[in-house]
């Protein structure tokens, strides 16, 4: 059975995910935890953490739900228009 995916939902599931995974990582660096999980993959720190600003942390999220929106939006087009083709063509 093959169904289509709706296009916007899909989009803005996947803005809110991708605006929640910003929160966290920006939760994860604040909290010194970025540098262990960065150990683990065998990376060291070669850059400087800049003081927290609220306005850039918000502009990260807008930014990161805006990427997400459009990711979803053009997966499921794809997906859905090949659901299609496939259908009858």
């Amino acid at each position: 059975m093959v169904f289509e995916l709706k296009t916007k939902q899909l989009a803005l599931s996947l803005g809110i995910l991708f605006a929640i995974m910003h929160t966290i990582e920006v939760l994860l660096i604040l909290s010194g935890s970025i540098d262990y999980i960065m150990g683990l993959h065998f990376i060291t720190k070669s850059y400087i953490i800049l003081p927290f600003d609220f306005g850039t942390f918000i502009l990260g999220v807008v930014g990161a739900f805006v990427a997400g929106n459009l990711v979803g939006w053009i997966y499921a087009s794809i997906y859905n228009a090949l659901t299609k083709k496939a259908l009858f063509g």
